[in-house]
């Protein structure tokens, strides 16, 4: 049984079960509590409104995978140029090293990189790569990598005109074809406010 407990009512809360998972059918079980230490403080009004209101997901991801990713979109003094620069969390959940080399050294090692490209979503076209990022991911631990693509020309993000961006992280194994292990596609927009 995987086991999460989230103290906080209106927070997400994830658990991880991999290992309790079998082939066939499998049940998932979520409990809500009403109550939990912080229920006497005064005026805790969500604690009095209890129950699950998101929803509920199983999803597998793949050993080693994206945990988590920070995007933060700039522009540079002439607004002529758009940098994204990112902090993706690669996490390997395997006791094997895994290791991102462009000479794909040994199977064992898993040969993947880490790239981030910036692609314009209304005309689904790649407007900016970075390169790809060596990765030597720990067996059972997270891998912090600072990504940053340039961006030629941006345009802007308004109320009146909401053009927006893709950032997409993207794991591939290393080789020719660079086939994909893990994505995760996050929606911006470049704007600059100044007084």
């Amino acid at each position: 049984l995987a086991q999460c407990c989230a103290r906080g009512s209106k927070a997400p809360a994830d658990a991880d079960g991999p290992d309790r998972l079998g082939a066939g059918g499998n049940n998932a079980a979520v409990q809500s509590c009403r109550f939990s230490a912080g229920a006497y403080l005064e005026a805790r009004d969500y604690w009095k409104l209890s129950g699950i209101e998101r929803d509920v997901v199983l999803y597998a991801v793949p050993a080693t995978h994206i945990a988590d990713y920070w995007v933060h979109p700039n522009l540079d003094s002439t607004l002529q140029r758009g940098y994204v620069n990112a902090v993706t969390t690669v996490s390997n959940t395997t006791s094997l090293l895994g290791t991102v080399d462009s000479a794909g050294k040994d199977a064992a090692q898993m040969s993947q990189a880490l790239v981030l490209q910036v692609i314009d979503r209304a005309s689904n076209v790649l407007v900016g790569q970075s390169a790809p990022q060596s990765l030597s991911v720990e067996p059972n631990h997270d891998q912090e990598i600072v990504s940053s693509v340039m961006v030629n020309h941006p345009q802007f993000w308004s109320p009146e005109n909401p053009v927006l961006y893709i950032v997409r992280a993207v794991i591939m194994k290393a080789g020719k074809q660079g086939t994909l292990v893990d994505e995760y596609r996050k929606n911006f927009g470049f704007r600059s406010e100044q007084i």
